[in-house]
This record gives C-alpha cells, structure tokens and sequence, in this order.
C-alpha cells in the first residue's frame, strides 16, 4: 500500500464536494450531523477479474474510499464531521494517508488513528466516537445501510455507536447522487474504457462471430465470451493503455436462437451460435471506471425484423437528444412509453421498461436507475449506461 500514490489534487475537489452537498439545504444529507464509513474485510472487492456470476461485493462503502482515495481500504474506519474526517485504520493504510494528515481542507482537517491491536482499539474508537459527539446539535448519523462489512473491527465500532444510543440515518441515495457527477479527470477514464470496450466489439468479438458464419462453424456461446477475456490483452484492443489497469466488468453475454433475457446477471450458455438475431453484450472497466455495450447482428432478418430494428435505431437516437440536465428521469422514460404507443402501438408491450442506470466506479448503480420510478434528475456531468430494446422473444 506504500509504494502506491495519493492524488492529494483529487481528494481536495472530491471532499469539498461532498461537504457542499452536506450544506445543502436540500440535501438528504443536510440533517445528519456525522458520516461514518466502516469497511471491513470480503474476498471479492475490486482487483481480479470482476464476474457479476460471482460471489462479488457491490458496495457504496468501497466506492466512496476509491472515488476519494483512488483505492480501497478494507478493515478501515472513516468518520466525518463538520470540522474533519478521521480515520481508524493499520500501518501500510496510515502511510498511504500520511500525506493528508495535517493538512488543511478549507476549514476542515484530516486526523488518522493508528490501530492497536494490544487494547483491540478501544482508544482509537473511543476517539471515533468522540469525533462523532463533538459540535453535534443531535444525534443523527448517516449510515449505508445496505453495505455491511463484517470484520472485528467495525463489529466493534457499531456497537460503540449502538451503546452512545445514535440515530443511524441511510445516506445511500445520495451518496450515489454525490458520485453520479464526475469530474473531468473522471470523465476522461470513462472515456477510455468505452473506447476500449468498442475496440473489443468491432476489432475482436464482431470479427469472430462474422468468421464463425462465413465458415459455418458451430461455436458455443461461451466459448465466444471467453474468447473476450483473451482477446483484452491485445494492444490493437487496448491502445497503448496498460492492461494492467483493464479487466472486464462482466463475463461477456452472447445469446442467439430465439431465447434472450436481456439482464447483466445471466451468463452465455453452452448453446451453439444460431445464426439469426444475435445479441451481444460485454463492458469493460479501466482504472476502476466502467463502461458498456450491447449490440444486435441480424443474419438474414425478415423485412419485419429490420423494419423494427431501424425504428428501435430511431428511437434511440431520438431519445439521446432528450436526456438535458434538469430533465426528471420518471418523464424521460413516461416520454419513451408515450412516443411508442402513439407510433408503433403493437410493440408497445414490447419495450423495455428500464432504460439503464448510471454508471462510473460502480456498474450499475441500483439507486439510480433509468426507470418510470426514479425520484432524480438529469445532471450534468452525470455518466449513463442508456439501453434501449423490444424484448425480441416475444417478436415475430
């Protein structure tokens, strides 16, 4: 952990904003008058290949510290208050922070506490749970509360602030609200992962699937997405990027042959390619931001197949010039329902319902999706995996 670089630059952009989301008035935030962050320790947080048919972790507690840090810090305890964040955390984790300590954040400073195993952190969480009393005009505490890290450490911690009778508040919504806008450094990386991930397509899985039907081999699907994994060290693929910092979001879906559920959670089966409507789905991350395509091969397509597809194509581009800063998601997607029923009203009942999510360090962002439900808005600087499809099963 030592030898890897904080970018002191990044943290102070990314602390001011969070502490101004805080003063908002309008925030969720704005009535808790501490946030804590304990992580504690799991066997699949970022690093190795991600497969989202593993058993791998989501977790706002580890986004935050990598949008703040440029990496996770596990077995680690943050709290911020008004005045300061403070940290609980080992040895090779307190000299990656070192640099922060001492310095000045407007107003607000950076205080780390190293662990001590010999009192099993009494004092240290003690000092947490002081930092948390200190200047409070209530008791309120944001928590995310759907992101549990078990470890002895923040087992401890909890229960501290379960003796000090705090009123754990869920700040998730907004947590994710603070992380959707990315700043150009960020906007940047997503950029070259979805260059990355095109490249994958066109120069790389495109290509197979083309030379499996020219030559009319039989191909499972897997072995198609596994092809993928492979293909992603190529430096035609990458660009010159360092592949150490690549890898793939998801194993990559293929599915032809009339069956096709179009979720991320699914896997390619050990069907044979059908050459007919194929669809094909792969997204790569890049220094930790994500990205994702899906693309639709039609082999020999019925004069309805393509007449829906150049509509679906239509449609698309007609729904990319609706998405404006200040546009409620709930009337961008009531919109799409209204456009189709009124123009094609027999697919209809066909459209996709969710229309993607927001995505950066985390894939898919579930308190932010592109649904008819969503409570947010379009803001700008926000990063968004849009998909857009008639669930073709159910289509001639």
């Amino acid at each position: 952990m030592c030898a890897l670089n904080l970018d002191i630059g990044s943290f102070e952009k990314r602390i001011a904003k969070l502490y101004a989301d805080w003063e908002d008035l309008n925030s969720q935030l704005h009535d808790v008058e501490s946030i804590i962050v304990p992580a504690g320790k799991v066997d699949s947080v970022y690093g190795k290949t991600l497969s989202l048919h593993v058993n791998f972790v989501f977790s706002l507690l580890i986004y935050i510290q990598m949008w703040l840090f440029g990496y996770e810090l596990q077995d680690t305890v943050i709290v911020f208050n008004k005045q300061s964040m403070v940290v609980l955390c080992g040895k090779k984790k307190l000299d990656f922070l070192h640099p922060l300590e001492n310095r000045h954040f407007g107003n607000r400073t950076v205080v780390l506490i190293p662990r001590n195993p010999a009192d099993k952190d009494k004092a240290g969480l003690k000092k947490l749970v002081d930092c948390i009393k200190s200047g409070a005009k209530n008791n309120k505490v944001g928590h995310l509360a759907k992101d549990k890290f078990i470890s002895e450490l923040t087992e401890s911690f909890m229960s501290s602030l379960q003796e000090e009778k705090f009123q754990l508040v869920d700040i998730s919504y907004s947590i994710s609200e603070i992380l959707a806008t990315k700043d150009e450094t960020e906007l940047i990386l997503l950029k070259k992962a979805c260059d990355i991930t095109c490249n994958l397509f066109t120069k790389h899985l495109k290509e197979q699937i083309m030379d499996v039907i020219d030559s009319d081999r039989k191909v499972k699907h897997e072995k198609l997405s596994s092809g993928c994994q492979t293909a992603l060290r190529n430096s035609n693929i990458l660009s010159g990027l360092d592949p150490d910092n690549v890898e793939m979001c998801y194993d990559p879906i293929i599915q032809s042959g009339g069956t096709y559920n179009l979720k991320f959670s699914i896997e390619s089966d050990t069907r044979t390619l059908h050459f007919g409507i194929i669809i094909c789905s792969l997204g790569v991350r890049y220094q930790s931001y994500c990205s994702n395509v899906i693309r639709s091969l039609m082999v020999n397509p019925t004069d309805e197949q393509s007449a829906n597809y150049t509509y679906l194509h239509d449609l698309f581009d007609w729904c990319i010039e609706q998405i404006k800063p200040g546009v409620k998601i709930s009337d961008f997607c009531q919109a799409i329902a209204n456009k189709v029923s009124t123009e094609r009203p027999k697919l209809a009942e066909n459209l996709l319902r969710n229309y993607g999510f927001v995505t950066g360090i985390e894939f898919r962002d579930s308190n932010l999706l592109l649904s008819p439900k969503s409570a947010s808005t379009f803001r700008r600087g926000m990063t968004l995996n849009f998909n857009l499809g008639f669930q073709v099963s159910r289509l001639k």
